[in-house]
C-alpha cells in the first residue's frame, strides 16, 4: 500500500483482466507492427540485393552482389563512401517499395513521407545527392589505396558474386548504351 498526504492508493499488483477478443487484437496489433518493422528493415541498403537474390531464386547462396560492392568500400575503409552507397541504394528500394504498395491499395499514411513528395521525386533527389557524396568520398582518396579491381583478383576474393556482378554491370551496360543510342 502507498500512501500520500491528502490519498490512499494501494498497489495490488493484479494484472488487468483482459477479454480474449482484447488479447487477439493486441496480438494482431503486435504481429502487424513487427511486420512493418520487418519490412522496413528488409529495405535498408545493404540488403537491397539479398532481398531480390531471394525473390528470384527463393534461397541464399553465396551469389549476393551487394558483398562485392560494400566489401570492396570496406576494403578501402571510408565510411563516409560506405554510408552514401547504402544511402544510394536504400533510396531506391525505398522508391520501388512505395510504388509497389500504392499499386497494392496500402494505406500511405504508414509512411511519414507525404504520398506527393514521393511522386515528384524525394527518393530521386536523395539517391542524387548519395551519388554526390559517394563521388566526393572516392575522389578523395588516393589511387593507391583503392583495392585491386583486376578480374583475377574480384574472382579471388569473390568466387560466385564477381560473376555474378559482371553479369548485371553487363546487362545495364547493353540497356544504358542502347538506350543512349536510341535518344541520342
Amino acid at each position: 500500500m502507498l500512501k500520500t498526504k491528502s490519498n490512499e492508493i494501494t498497489d495490488t499488483h493484479q494484472a488487468p483482466c483482459e477479454a480474449p477478443e482484447t488479447a487477439e487484437a493486441l496480438r494482431r496489433s503486435m504481429w502487424q507492427a513487427w511486420l512493418r518493422s520487418l519490412l522496413l528493415f528488409c529495405c535498408a541498403s545493404v540488403y537491397v540485393e539479398l532481398c531480390l537474390h531471394l525473390c528470384v531464386y527463393r534461397s541464399l547462396d553465396r551469389r549476393a552482389v551487394y558483398l562485392v560492392l560494400f566489401g570492396l568500400l570496406g576494403k578501402l575503409g571510408d565510411k563516409a563512401a560506405i554510408n552514401a552507397a547504402a544511402a544510394y541504394l536504400g533510396s531506391g528500394v525505398y522508391q520501388l517499395y512505395r510504388h509497389f504498395y500504392r499499386a497494392a491499395g496500402a494505406n500511405e499514411r504508414y509512411f511519414s513521407l507525404p504520398a506527393d513528395a514521393c511522386v515528384m521525386g524525394a527518393a530521386e533527389a536523395d539517391r542524387k545527392l548519395s551519388e554526390l557524396r559517394y563521388v566526393r568520398a572516392l575522389e578523395s582518396q588516393e589511387p593507391g589505396k583503392f583495392p585491386d579491381l583486376s578480374p583475377e583478383a574480384l574472382n579471388a576474393a569473390y568466387p560466385g558474386q564477381n560473376q555474378s556482378l559482371t553479369q548485371i554491370l553487363s546487362t545495364a551496360d547493353s540497356r544504358l548504351s542502347a538506350m543512349a543510342e536510341k535518344n541520342g
